[in-house]
């Protein structure tokens, strides 16, 4: 990287540090950690204060010592491991409330992550190098998209206020770091642009998680999962049919010739794929074909093929 590019490195993580820093401190402000604590949003709180230190680290392992790598790392999957915890949690018939001491085994759970998750990136990173490390992101990636759908799609009408925003926050993360590590995975290598911008799309996420904690003061109670809840399997046929594409789009520049593009703007990637998850949360409409294709955009300048 040359200077320029560095220091927009810094400034995307020094601005995902300081936008999920105030999403920490509008949660505080709503004391989920107050008795009874509520373990939806204690989940959200952890998820967000792990990005700020995923996002300091990052610059620590940048600027001071590349050790710092692995705590940025394992910061960054056990994020994502809260996020899946605090979408599970909505499937759950009171799963804000206390009930019972299961607070005593927050401390254990969180010193087996913090211990288990560095040992795991160690354990993959000596077995299968870096692709092993992107692989397991790809898994998370997806889990949280799945995860996702299917907590929007089992919404009642009276819930779909309060869950929009943190629905597509997520999704627009998600859907990122999917594409992001998936290329890197399928093509043995991280692309440097996308890598740059990651910190900017996740730092973009967090108006939309703001907007819905704004919309109402108990806003987690708001959502509210029906009872019949039914496995949607929309997201799984997507990311498969993205993957093929591109891994046959990668067959075509390795055997015929040519080069990957830069991205032109990955910040506006992200808001576009929000903005189509949002017409399809909008419309709640069923994975038939004519709905199901209007939503995947492909041509959006990301990949281009230059003929040698």
């Amino acid at each position: 990287m040359n200077n320029s590019e560095n220091a927009l490195v810094y400034w995307g993580l020094s601005l995902a540090a300081g936008a999920y820093s105030l999403l920490s401190l509008r949660l505080l402000r709503q004391e989920y950690l107050r008795a009874p604590a509520n373990r939806i949003g204690v989940a959200m709180l952890a998820a967000a204060l792990l990005t700020v230190v995923w996002s300091v680290f990052s610059l620590l392992a940048l600027a001071v010592s590349a050790a710092w790598w692995l705590g940025a790392q394992s910061a960054d999957m056990l994020r994502y491991l809260c996020w899946g915890v605090f979408v599970a949690l909505f499937f759950k018939a009171n799963a804000a409330a206390v009930q019972g001491p299961w607070y005593r085994w927050l401390p254990g759970l969180a010193s087996a992550g913090l211990l288990g998750v560095p040992a795991l990136i160690v354990l993959v990173n000596v077995l299968a190098g870096a692709t092993g490390h992107m692989f397991l992101m790809v898994l998370l990636a997806l889990g949280g998209l799945v995860l996702v759908e299917q907590l929007f799609r089992n919404l009642p009408e009276d819930s779909l206020w309060s869950a929009k925003p943190v629905c597509l926050g997520l999704a627009g993360t998600f859907l990122f770091d999917l594409y992001l590590f998936s290329q890197g995975v399928l093509f043995q290598g991280v692309d440097p642009d996308a890598l740059t911008a990651r910190p900017f799309v996740h730092a973009l996420m967090v108006p939309l998680l703001l907007l819905a904690t704004t919309r109402h003061r108990n806003w987690i109670a708001k959502i509210r999962v029906s009872r019949k809840v039914v496995f949607h399997s929309a997201t799984l046929v997507l990311v498969g049919l993205y993957l093929l594409f591109i891994a046959g789009v990668g067959y075509y520049v390795r055997y015929f010739g040519g080069e990957w593009g830069a991205p032109c703007s990955w910040d506006w990637f992200s808001w576009d794929w929000c903005l189509r998850w949002r017409w399809r949360f909008q419309a709640r409409c069923e994975p038939s074909c004519g709905c199901f294709w209007a939503s995947i955009s492909f041509g959006t300048g990301l990949i281009t093929v230059k003929n040698g």
